[in-house]
């Protein structure tokens, strides 16, 4: 396995085939969660609109709510891409290995911690 010293003066390495299948499964049921969120939002978006008595500003967050959960669904189902492409798990910034621990606690970043970016 090849390693890398990250710019936080870590040991970065590649992901082996066992921690990517993980973070797949991981990516996965996020982008369920998201998608349910997603749903919610929209639902609870439409209600707002349908009901005069409620002003322009819970509408509102309800529809950045929204936004929200569509983006998020974005980063993830480029992350599941990155993974079929191969490039998963490499800061699109540095071109450095992300460490497993970022990438567990942050499946769909794309960048290192040393990295600015997600």
């Amino acid at each position: 396995m090849q390693s890398f010293t990250d710019p936080s003066g870590g040991v970065a390495e590649r992901l082996t085939g066992d921690q990517i299948a993980l973070l797949l499964t991981s990516l996965e049921g996020l982008l369920d969660e998201q998608r349910h969120r997603l749903e919610r939002s929209e639902e609870l978006f439409r209600a707002l609109s349908a009901d005069a008595s409620v002003d322009g500003t819970e509408r509102q967050a309800a529809h950045g709510a929204a936004e929200e959960a569509l983006a998020a669904i974005r980063r993830t189902e480029q992350a599941i891409r990155a993974i079929d492409d191969g490039s998963y798990g490499t800061c699109r910034s540095c071109d450095r290995p992300i460490p497993f621990e970022r990438l567990e606690a942050l499946p769909a970043t794309r960048t290192c911690v040393a990295c600015p970016g997600d």
